[in-house]
């Protein structure tokens, strides 16, 4: 995964993830991002968030728990099946600013 991330060349450091089925096939499509790595470069609070990926863009739902749990849910369910993501595929999470709302998402797909 390493040499994935560093292949993106970001100013910010990258959110690598492998989709499992509870990404992609659970009620709901959730997606738990590391606690972290979310305090240091995301917003401490519930937003939207703009994911980009192929000249899409998504609007998805950031969620902080009440056991400080991390999470995208309302819209990546769509973000997921308009990227046609598979279990086993690497998403990339690249913050276009520290802090700021939108993120380039880079797919990896398992072979």
């Amino acid at each position: 995964m390493n040499e994935k991330v560093d292949a993106v060349h970001s100013k910010i450091p990258i959110y690598g993830t492998v989709m499992t089925n509870c990404n992609i096939f659970g009620s709901p499509y959730i997606l738990d991002l590391s606690s972290k790595y979310a305090d240091e470069y995301l917003p401490r609070e519930d937003q939207t968030l703009m994911l980009q990926c192929r000249d899409k863009s998504r609007k998805v739902l950031f969620h902080i728990n009440k056991n400080n749990t991390n999470r995208l849910f309302q819209g990546w369910r769509e973000f997921a099946d308009d990227n046609n993501l598979k279990v086993g595929d690497l998403c990339l999470f690249e913050p276009l600013q520290k802090k700021n709302r939108v993120m380039n998402v880079h797919i990896i797909c398992k072979t």
